[in-house]
């Protein structure tokens, strides 16, 4: 018997007695070849050991175990996606800041006014006391009036003359010169002001001019040409607004303001204030610590701006007269260039404040108004 012979034969016995072992086991079989025995250990080692797994089908494995549970990784475009998707329709898209700010604006409404600027706050916080600040070009464009004046001959009275004063002066003043105070007010304007200036130079004049504080840093050399040349120059607020709806803080800076700015440029404080519009009360008149003089004779230059007529009033002026003139207007300069000469024949003088109330007699205090050399 060879080996190979014997070596099935003890398999086969081996294979019979493992069968007879198990009761549910079917009858043993007879001797079977080797490779009857291979194919039937296959068959039932192939159902319950699976082939090895390679370590890359390990992985295969892994990922179809995750699949189900694991999306795919989310780019960061998909992130926004997802976040818009998540938020809904109570989250709007972003809003530029341009657009917030339109969209504050119309919650606001009617109700809520634009941001003011600093001078527009300071005039609202003035509240109704404080009128606007004129400037200068408004000044020259204050409401002309008719444009037609009335007849030279008969020129308008003013309202504001002392005929009992002007006859008096006449008297006092009889067989001598005839002294007037010509005093010119809301300046200082280079142009009109250097013309001016040359007519009074023509005749040995000089004058009074009430100068507008705000108006002075912008005209100063001929601020400087007016006081060296011996005219007077005096207060006449800061920015011309109603004095009588002023508070007294307010009163006081207008003062303030405009004396420290004739100091500055002139190398004197002013003595004398007028009020702008001649516009005052008791409650004015209590916190002016100047003499405020007003007019005796008003041209009406700012009403009609007509040269020839302005200067027919200035010819007509009785002696001791302070003339109200305006100059801030061209035919204002040109009405002083015709009546001066006219005048100066006729034995005119042109004076300032102080040396007409000197040649008068006149004592001025402050907080006091006057009109004329008799009053008050």
């Amino acid at each position: 018997m060879n080996l190979a012979h014997r070596r099935d034969e003890n398999r086969s016995e081996f294979y019979n007695r493992d069968v007879a072992a198990s009761p549910t086991s079917p009858p043993p079989l007879g001797p079977r070849s080797t490779s009857d025995y291979l194919l039937e250990e296959a068959a039932q080692i192939r159902p319950t050991s699976p082939p090895p797994i390679r370590e890359n089908n390990q992985a295969k494995r892994a990922d179809q175990a995750i699949k189900p549970t694991s999306p795919p990784p989310i780019r960061e475009n998909d992130r926004t996606r997802e976040a818009g998707k998540a938020t809904g329709p109570t989250s709007p898209p972003a809003i530029s800041r341009k657009d917030l700010a339109q969209e504050e604006k119309k919650v606001a409404g009617p109700t809520s006014p634009p941001a003011l600027k600093q001078e527009e706050l300071a005039t609202r916080e003035a509240g109704p006391t404080s009128p606007p600040a004129l400037k200068q070009e408004e000044l020259a464009t204050r409401e002309a009036g008719p444009t037609s004046p009335p007849p030279i001959s008969s020129p308008a009275k003013s309202a504001g003359r002392d005929a009992a004063g002007a006859e008096s002066t006449e008297k006092l003043l009889q067989g001598q010169y005839k002294y007037i105070a010509l005093t010119f007010d809301d300046g200082p304007h280079t142009a009109y002001d250097t013309r001016i200036l040359n007519a009074l130079n023509k005749v040995q004049g000089k004058a009074t001019f009430f100068m507008v504080g705000s108006a002075i840093p912008y005209n100063a050399e001929i601020v400087r040409k007016i006081a060296e040349q011996g005219s007077e120059i005096a207060n006449h607020s800061y920015n011309h607004p109603d004095f009588t709806r002023l508070s007294a803080a307010q009163i006081a800076e207008q003062l303030n303001l405009t004396s420290n700015l004739i100091a500055e440029y002139s190398g004197s404080y002013p003595k004398y204030m007028r009020v702008p519009y001649g516009s005052y009360n008791a409650f004015v008149m209590s916190q002016i610590p100047y003499p405020v003089i007003l007019w005796s004779l008003d041209t009406q230059d700012w009403l009609y701006r007509d040269a020839q007529y302005v200067a027919s009033q200035m010819i007509n002026a009785p002696a001791g007269s302070i003339i109200l003139l305006h100059s801030i207007h061209p035919t204002t300069a040109q009405a002083v260039e015709i009546a001066l000469p006219q005048m100066y024949k006729a034995g005119y003088r042109f004076v300032t404040l102080s040396e007409l109330f000197a040649l008068y007699g006149k004592t001025v205090s402050p907080y006091t108004f006057y009109y004329s050399v008799t009053s008050p």
